[in-house]
């Protein structure tokens, strides 16, 4: 039984994630393309974060409530309906107009795939279906990060590769991803750990906002659970403008899509790296806190040597900050999951929509980068905006570092792997 769970959850991650990606390597090429400017491809952004943040709660809450697998079957509606948009739109309008059904369509997958996987586990383990695996067993977040980053590896080198032939290539590509994830949503997804979900005569407003309090409440009193959405909130705010200014960055090196695509795909490769020695480094340091800072350090560092270096050095501190990012999101995953509760009493009535309070505070995160950089890049340097990015990422770390034995008057254990 433990095999086929885990074999259903890092096929729809890869599925997603090949979806989400396959565009990846050509994103802001493809925009600047259609005559944005970079301060345009920002703005689009800010459209997708903003309604990340607004949704992404809410549809945590719809998610432990009435199920997971209708909120991700209509995510991969959602979000093949924003590709096959995206390659037929050419303005600034219409491309708004994508990104809002993508990130609507996100809003319905991002953090309730992982909330779907753990529960599911952790039912057959309570019913005797599943023993001797121990904590690995519940929540292989090492491998699905592995598996999502090598699928992006691949997916977007394709879409790299078919740019070159047809610009809408990636694009349809992507639609392909989430149409096959789709049907097997719909087939394979099953949800034994759920019951029916009850409708309140109060109304589904009233339900949502109970629900959205009960939540907050536990994760208010949860101080690894506030850990988490603070270090990522931090961290998506200096790293989500990178994540955009890459392929300008490194122009003057790679002077074509085939050759973007093959950074993107070393560039998954390194994320993949850092996924498998995430575990490691934990038990390396016997606690996930001090794990996630670090990866920070090295992030911070990898920026800074990337802007300050020429080819082929630059590349060098370039894949040295996706590893780190890769263990990062390894990591924290698995520390989010362990802070809600693990196999606790009705654990599956609240995760997606405490997992959707750390997706709320990526987003957030992700939405500060963009409104800074997107203003503070166009009219200095997108070398300036990565140095200061490492500095703030960095001092985040050593305040962090000087208050964790007050914030924490409990000792986490140590990751068991």
């Amino acid at each position: 039984m433990a095999k086929k769970i885990h074999f259903d959850y890092f096929v729809l991650v890869a599925l997603l994630y090949a979806g989400s990606n396959a565009t990846a390597s050509m994103y802001t090429s493809y925009l600047l393309w259609h005559g944005l400017e970079m301060a345009d491809v920002f703005r689009v952004r800010i459209i997708y974060y903003v309604t990340m943040m607004t949704l992404v709660l809410p549809m945590g809450i719809i998610a432990d409530w009435v199920g997971r697998r209708i909120l991700i079957s209509i995510s991969c509606v959602l979000c093949a309906s924003s590709k096959i948009l995206y390659a037929g739109f050419d303005t600034f309008q219409g491309f708004v107009f994508a990104e809002l059904l993508d990130a609507l369509g996100q809003a319905c997958a991002l953090s309730i795939c992982a909330s779907w996987y753990v529960d599911r586990i952790d039912h057959h383990r309570k019913n005797g279906a599943i023993e001797g695996e121990g904590r690995m067993g519940r929540s292989r977040f090492d491998y699905a990060w592995f598996i999502q980053h090598f699928a992006s590896a691949a997916a977007g080198g394709i879409g790299g590769a078919l740019a070159d032939h047809l610009t809408i290539g990636p694009w349809l590509l992507a639609s392909l991803f989430f149409i096959i994830g789709f049907s097997f949503t719909i087939f394979r997804m099953k949800e034994e750990y759920r019951t029916p979900a009850k409708f309140s005569e109060v109304g589904l407003q009233a339900e949502i906002l109970k629900r959205a309090r009960m939540s907050l409440q536990y994760a208010l009193s949860n101080k690894h659970v506030l850990f988490v959405a603070l270090v990522v909130f931090i961290f998506m705010s200096t790293v989500t403008s990178a994540s955009l200014m890459w392929q300008p960055l490194f122009s003057k090196w790679s002077q074509n899509e085939l050759e973007q695509g093959l950074i993107w795909v070393l560039m998954s490769g390194s994320l993949m790296l850092g996924a498998t020695i995430g575990p490691g480094l934990v038990v390396g340091v016997a606690s996930e806190r001090k794990a996630v800072l670090i990866c920070c350090i090295i992030v911070a560092a990898g920026m800074a040597l990337t802007v300050c270096l020429n080819f082929p050095a630059a590349f060098y501190g370039f894949y040295a900050y996706q590893s780190a990012r890769g263990a990062f999101g390894s990591i924290k995953d698995q520390y989010l999951h362990d802070s809600i509760g693990g196999q606790a009493e009705n654990a599956h009535e609240r995760r997606a929509a405490l997992a959707a309070i750390e997706t709320f505070a990526y987003h957030a995160g992700g939405l500060v980068g963009l409104l800074v950089w997107g203003v503070v890049a166009p009219n200095a340097s997108i070398q300036a905006a990565w140095l200061i990015s490492a500095a703030g990422l960095l001092s985040f770390v050593i305040i962090a570092a000087m208050s964790m034995p007050r914030f924490f008057k409990i000792t986490h254990k140590k990751s068991g792997r």
